[in-house]
């Protein structure tokens, strides 16, 4: 998008924004790529004074003179507003060492358990096998939680719309603040943007 036209020193220059700042925009020529800068609510473009640019100016120059002229057009900022929205994502979940103590200790008392149930089945075995079998149950979940070291479980996670562009989200775990993931929105995802309220 162009936002200044200018023709100063028989050169003509047509600026676009090549990247937003807090205290203005960075512009650059279309035609020559001459860079500059044009601050919040001002009407005008800072040139960068270099040999680069004093090169790049020559090819805006003009055939004939011409008035210099200073055609401003206020900028129009059509970035989408940036909303968000708290949802559970179930993704990894790494445990901490307190964790897998608590597993190994949980572990050993489950084994304890199994070398009991064992030994009483032999006198009850129908009453004991839906105990031996949950007791195995628990000692499985265990020992893959203290091999694999992690676990994947509902994690609250924003989901921030139109970030890092346009008709993209990003999925940020709430609990590390890790990008989980950046993908195109969809149907579904324009319609939770559109009720987030500012």
């Amino acid at each position: 998008m162009a936002i200044v036209k200018v023709a100063f020193e028989g050169a003509a220059h047509v600026f676009k924004i090549s990247k937003k700042r807090k205290d203005g925009y960075d512009v650059i020529c279309e035609r020559c790529n001459l860079e500059g800068f044009n601050p919040s609510g001002s009407d005008f473009v800072e040139v960068k004074h270099s040999r680069k640019n004093a090169e790049q100016v020559d090819k805006c120059k003009l055939d004939e003179p011409t008035e210099n002229i200073h055609d401003f057009t206020p900028i129009e900022d059509n970035t989408e507003p940036v909303k968000e929205h708290e949802k559970k994502v179930y993704l990894q979940y790494t445990f901490s060492d307190p964790e897998l103590k608590d597993f190994s200790k949980k572990q050993a008392y489950e084994y304890a358990t199994l070398e009991n149930l064992e030994a009483e089945k032999k006198a009850v075995v129908a009453d004991y096998g839906q105990k031996i079998a949950q007791a195995k149950q628990s000692i499985s979940a265990l020992s893959k939680f203290i091999n694999n070291g992690f676990d994947y479980r509902y994690i609250d996670c924003i989901i921030k719309y139109h970030e890092p562009a346009n008709d993209n989200k990003t999925i940020i775990r709430k609990d590390t603040g890790e990008v989980v993931e950046v993908k195109p929105m969809t149907d579904a995802d324009y319609t939770l943007f559109n009720q987030v309220q500012d």
